[in-house]
């Protein structure tokens, strides 16, 4: 490599994913979790790497058929040979995800719930399935033969199918009968009582269509049956939209989708191991290779009835789930109270979700939607809730006469047909609404009120980690700021002013703005923590970050580390660095957390003292980020606010439940608390810190806030957390 930095220093991006979604299958592994906990994990390990197989697997077979021959930047390796990686991993995989999943459920059997196996129905169950399938599924099926008259069907992408080999008196081996396992008329599983009422049963509706199959077909006619799944490539090229450019940019993606629903076939999951000549004919029909044949007899295909479930059987087993946590008020604030009076009376906002309720960012919108001093409102929309609080606000300014515009980002990945519907909602209320950028996304996350009090304009700003989508907010760790520091706002308005434009921004003092200046300006940062150590002085870098791929920004970093500057990484997903590798990353120490809420937050702290640079915002430090995307970062200015993103980084430090510390070899080795340590989960002690801090309760400054808290200080936290006070 021209830069000196060799590529055994780097981790191949497809495979490091992978090793995320390891560690989220290692959280459904963890017996210390709650049952239903632990089968949400694994169907988030499920889900996470259907997507992954519609994305990076589907731009790769993309790539691999068009013959390019490009060869991965960082790890050398080509996209062959990194196909043949994935594959393998996920195979690999596969034995523990069934041991996995096999566990729990007889786990789950000890408190009498039991998932049907139906190849071992009692009496009981028998005649109550039958009785439900002949009279609530049956009648909504609708089975067909492949034959030379009925030809090969499209099967939609992640439906559940049961395939059927039907004996046949002609030169053909076989006929194929298939039954698509639709959800319009009933559900993905069925729950239900057991004989003596002590417990529940449930069965999930493919292998349920599969056992009565010969109420379908003939009984005398099946050879075999097996229930199998299709992933299609969801890789959208979005570039494709741009070749005419006087079609509504709306209208173009609508068309994508539609040709997104008939896309390449990278995968092919099978409840069972078949015949040769059948599994030969549907990968013949579906036009897919042996390697992305994966055949699961213990786990099915699909978990995406777990959710549902576990919420339904909830109350029943509260012993089964977390703890409730529910949302707390940020510090001063009550429901009803006037944010913007609270913005005058105790300066910047400082929002922590889930750990804060949500309700105060929305209840400033309502605020700034009846305020007579409130003349516009701007926001940009990347993921949009179903029934989204923000939109409604928005549209309720809209129609009192505000200024609203709202970038709707329309190719916000599968979400643009949910962004789609809001983006007109909005515009028939009256908000001006913006589609995004050509070739870019914005995926940036501010907000800007605008009053005028006089002759005086006021900017309200809020820049934030996450969507403005309430479901998340209480799933992910996010940050949001309200600030009414006039400096940022005017620099939030110029971001706007240039999106409105087309253009973006290129120079800024508070703001880091990608495309054009943000990866200059870290780059900026890393030199002169560079500069600090090699002058003996203190120097360090913190970055939390949820992927971590640019080679640019790696690079940079591997100097630091050479230069003796002290780096702390928290990268919950992807990370392409290998760390603590003699020579090069010894001093970077990478750490990722799961846990109960998904880790969001972007920050990004440079040096001590009088150089301590902070700042929170949307962008990951990889190449589609800083360099294909609008985002913003803002420095945090507030000394309140630097002190408790000092406090919550120092109880990351310190966790030793949910943290994985990277190797030199690019593997993860979990945190388990010592023998004479306390366990120290850092969202349960989050949690508890904000608690404390709405009571007004203001935690002794730590002695080293870049490394952790003192015992005694965490041993108070628990403590308050647990009620034992």
């Amino acid at each position: 490599m021209s830069s000196g930095i060799p590529t055994s220093l780097f981790v191949n991006r497809e495979l490091s994913w992978l090793g995320f979604n390891e560690r989220v299958l290692e959280a459904a592994e963890d017996d210390r979790l709650p049952l239903f906990e632990r089968l949400r994990f694994i169907s988030i390990y499920g889900s996470n790497l259907d997507e992954f197989f519609m994305v990076r697997v589907g731009g790769l077979t993309d790539a691999l058929m068009l013959g390019v021959e490009e060869i991965d930047g960082k790890s050398g390796m080509s996209i062959e040979e990194q196909l043949a990686a994935v594959y393998q991993r996920v195979r690999e995989l596969l034995p523990r995800v069934e041991a996995c999943y096999r566990d729990i459920i007889a786990e789950l059997a000890k408190y009498d719930i039991h998932e049907v196996d139906m190849d071992n129905l009692t009496p009981y169950d028998e005649d109550y399935l039958t009785r439900f399938f002949d009279n609530n599924v049956a009648p909504f099926l609708s089975p067909q033969i492949i034959d030379s008259h009925h030809p090969f069907p499209y099967f939609s992408n992640k439906e559940q199918f049961v395939g059927i080999a039907l004996e046949t008196n002609k030169k053909r081996l076989f006929d194929f009968g298939v039954v698509p396992v639709s959800y319009q008329n009933y559900r993905r599983y069925h729950i239900f009582e057991n004989e003596s009422r002590t417990g529940y049963k449930y069965v999930l509706m493919a292998p349920l269509i599969m056992h009565f199959a010969h109420k379908l077909f003939k009984r005398d006619k099946i050879k075999e049956r097996f229930v199998f799944r299709i992933t299609r490539n969801g890789d959208l090229k979005v570039e494709e939209a741009l070749y005419d450019q006087d079609i509504d940019w709306r209208q173009q993606m609508e068309q994508l989708l539609n040709k997104r629903k008939r896309s390449q076939a990278v995968r092919l999951q099978l409840s069972q191991h078949i015949s040769r000549e059948l599994q030969d004919y549907l990968m013949q029909k579906l036009d897919i290779e042996p390697r992305a044949v994966m055949i699961a007899e213990q786990v099915p295909a699909s978990l995406s009835h777990v959710y549902d479930l576990t919420g339904e059987l909830a109350e029943k087993y509260p012993a089964l789930n977390y703890k409730p946590m529910p949302p707390i008020m940020p510090p001063g604030i009550k429901p009803g109270d006037s944010i913007i009076k609270k913005l005058d009376d105790q300066g910047d906002i400082f929002l922590a979700y889930p750990y804060h309720s949500m309700k105060s960012f929305l209840d400033l919108l309502d605020e700034a939607a009846v305020d007579p001093e409130v003349t516009s409102i701007k926001i940009t929309l990347y993921r949009i809730a179903s029934g989204s609080k923000v939109a409604q606000a928005l549209i309720k300014a809209a129609e009192n006469g505000k200024s609203v515009i709202v970038l709707v980002e329309l190719k916000a990945r599968f979400d643009e047909e949910h962004n789609i519907v809001w983006s007109k909602r909005l515009e028939e209320a009256g908000c001006s609404v913006l589609y995004g950028m050509e070739n870019y996304k914005v995926h940036s996350k501010i907000c800007l009120i605008t009053r005028r009090t006089g002759r005086k304009v006021q900017y309200i700003t809020q820049i934030g980690t996450g969507n403005y989508n309430e479901k998340t907010a209480r799933q992910y760790t996010d940050f949001s700021l309200i600030t009414q520091n006039q400096k940022i706002g005017e620099e939030v308005s110029r971001v706007f002013q240039t999106l409105q434009m087309g253009a973006f921004v290129d120079s800024s003092q508070y703001l880091l703005v990608a495309p054009l200046q943000m990866k200059s300006r870290f780059l900026d940062f890393i030199d002169e923590e560079i500069a600090a150590a090699q002058a003996g002085k203190p120097a360090r870098i913190i970055l939390k970050l949820n992927g971590l791929s640019h080679k640019d920004m790696i690079e940079a970093l591997v100097r630091a580390s050479q230069a003796g500057v002290d780096i702390t990484l928290y990268v919950r997903g992807i990370c392409c660095l290998r760390a603590g590798v003699e020579g090069y990353t010894e001093n970077i120490k990478v750490k990722s957390m799961v846990g109960r809420f998904l880790e969001h937050p972007r920050i990004y702290i440079f040096g001590y003292g009088d150089r301590e640079k902070i700042f929170i915002g949307s962008a990951d430090w990889m190449t589609r980020n800083l360099l294909y995307r609008v985002e913003v970062a803002v420095q945090i200015l507030d000394p309140n606010v630097r002190k408790i993103i000092m406090d919550i980084l120092s109880i990351l430090a310190e966790d030793n439940v949910l943290a994985r510390v990277a190797l030199p070899d690019g593997s993860y080795k979990r945190l388990y608390p010592g023998q004479n340590e306390r366990a120290i989960d850092s969202q349960y002690e989050q949690y508890a810190y904000f608690k404390q801090r709405t009571n007004q309760y203001q935690p002794p400054t730590s002695k080293n806030t870049a490394s952790g808290h003192q015992d005694t200080f965490i041993g108070r936290l628990l403590a308050w957390f647990k009620g034992d006070r």
